[in-house]
């Protein structure tokens, strides 16, 4: 992994195939296949994947006449495990090439073109290379799951040298990849967020714990990070149980985490997996006898409809948080509640901010292409800059000639050599079944 924000050290790439493709007004519809129009881009994402391809579709057919379409995958979880997140990446991104594509970013305008990844390493990878191999994509964004990202990055988008913008994946590991500058997120790294739920967990007066991971470089990544800073802390991890998705009975695992010498239990697991654990804890008395926590991972409107509030009440945990004070964050809530007539999560400000660099990025190099855009997505965010929020903030400014520092609607998106940013946490409590954040979480460090 390179460690001076230059990506394109080796640069090979010079015969790579070409990306710019000009179409005629509302002519973009001609290079997708699967593509509908309008509306609010696949929100309700939970088809074939090809459902998110209208986006661009919006942008390109008011080029007047003309113009560059910047070509973009999505891999997204539209079934699986993590199909409760799709429409999350969805509607930010959505939001974001709304903005984009009415500026116009290098006299172009981003086509967003989705694939389910099914949330499984083997669909992902091969949703990734038709989007590299067929489609021509030249920037891949997605999906949920670190280890389906990492399967892709280092089988599809390292290999082809292709910029890949993580919106999701935070296993602490991806940062490093040996991927020559071409991977980075929008999203922080769970080495953070560990940090964070080891310290609500020991605040709660809770001095040992037994954990259940997802089998996976998400699971066993956020863990690792719980379970240094927990002992840290003067904690013990008495086991460690890991679980695969997608089971019928967790109760094997459940009975060993059932340890007389752990005062709570951690779940580190995906929504619909979560489900069907925390019914079977329940109904052996599990919650009678342990406090329970949790990641960010389950938090979602799915386990709030479909779990008995009585099997969740009173869990605690953390969740990855925009500074919901800002102006930015406020500004960018207002329009997504307009949008989309709800509020929005942290994941829909990593997509929306995912997005919004990209745009910038792409008009900063002052064209589309993979290596283009890894180089300048790192110096559109960085300090020194004016700051900026907007695409037409952003453009003034670089037109202009001068540095900007884009201000995300998930907070400061600053990237360091390793394409991470930094993050903020908030812990949770299950009300009335109901996730309720309960403020910002201090870490000490």
């Amino acid at each position: 992994m390179m460690t001076d924000n230059d990506p394109n050290a080796d640069d090979s790439s010079m015969n790579r195939r070409p990306i710019l493709k000009t179409v005629a007004a509302g002519g973009a519809t001609a290079v997708l296949a699967g593509c509908i129009g309008g509306g609010d881009g696949g929100d309700g994402g939970n088809g074939d994947g090809n459902d998110g391809s209208s986006d661009g579709d919006d942008g390109s057919s008011d080029s007047g006449g003309g113009g560059a379409t910047y070509d973009v995958g999505l891999v997204n979880p539209y079934s699986g495990d993590l199909a409760p997140f799709a429409d999350r990446n969805d509607r930010g991104s959505d939001l974001a090439l709304s903005e984009i594509n009415n500026e116009s970013v290098a006299g172009g305008k981003i086509n967003k073109i989705t694939a389910d990844s099914e949330t499984t390493s083997n669909a992902g990878v091969s949703a990734s290379q038709k989007l590299v191999n067929q489609e021509g994509v030249d920037v891949l964004t997605g999906p949920c799951s670190s280890g389906v990202a990492v399967s892709i990055a280092e089988s599809v988008t390292i290999p082809n040298e292709i910029t890949h913008i993580m919106i999701n994946s935070t296993a602490p590991g991806i940062t490093d990849l040996e991927d020559n500058g071409y991977v980075l997120r929008s999203c922080p790294s769970d080495a953070f967020q560990g940090q964070a739920l080891a310290q609500v967990v020991s605040d709660n007066d809770i001095s040992s714990v037994s954990l259940i991971v997802v089998n996976n470089d998400y699971g066993q990544g956020l863990a690792d990070a719980f379970q240094k800073r927990y002992k840290e802390l003067g904690n013990t991890v008495e086991t460690t149980i890991p679980a695969e998705q997608g089971r019928s009975s967790y109760s094997a695992q459940l009975n060993e985490a059932d340890n007389p010498n752990s005062e709570g239990i951690v779940f580190i697991v995906y929504p619909q997996s979560f489900q069907t654990m925390i019914r079977e804890a329940y109904q052996m008395g599990i919650q009678e006898n342990y406090e329970i926590f949790g990641a960010e991972s389950m938090v979602s409107d799915e386990v709030e409809q479909n779990v008995d509030p009585v099997a969740i009440n009173g869990m605690k945990g953390t969740n990855p948080s925009p500074p919901i004070e800002s102006e930015v964050y406020q500004t960018f809530a207002e329009e997504f509640q307009n949008e989309y007539d709800r509020q929005p999560t942290v994941w829909a400000a990593y997509a929306y901010d995912a997005y919004m660099m990209l745009g910038l990025a792409i008009h900063s190099a002052g064209e589309y292409s993979s290596d283009a855009v890894a180089n300048a997505i790192y110096e559109i965010s960085r300090p020194e800059g004016t700051e900026v929020s907007s695409i037409a903030e952003g453009k003034s400014e670089l037109d202009a000639g001068n540095a900007i520092n884009y201000q995300g609607a998930s907070g400061n998106v600053n990237l360091d050599e390793n394409g991470d940013p930094s993050g903020s946490y908030q812990h949770w409590e299950v009300i009335d079944g109901t996730f309720e954040m309960q403020g910002f979480v201090d870490t000490g460090q």
